[in-house]
């Protein structure tokens, strides 16, 4: 699958991971990471984004009108 087939949301997931892998930040400003976003996609893609902020503590600032995004990301840092 290339790249262009991929809808808007997983565009705009996929780049922010190549930064956040390639450059390691220590803080992460994102607007609205739900816009355009299947929900299954938007679960996948805060997982990820979660991942470093556990390990590497990275510090993810998100605005959002999403009550799904909120949720997903409270439930995932939850988990162990």
């Amino acid at each position: 699958m290339r790249v262009d087939d991929l809808g808007d949301g997983a565009r705009a997931a996929l780049l922010a991971a190549m930064l956040v892998l390639a450059y390691e930040p220590t803080v992460l400003l994102i607007e609205e990471p739900e816009l355009h976003m299947h929900p299954g996609g938007l679960y996948a893609y805060t997982r990820f984004l979660l991942n470093p902020a556990r390990s590497a503590g990275l510090q993810v600032i998100a605005t959002t009108h999403s009550h799904e995004f909120i949720y997903t990301a409270r439930r995932l840092s939850r988990e162990a």
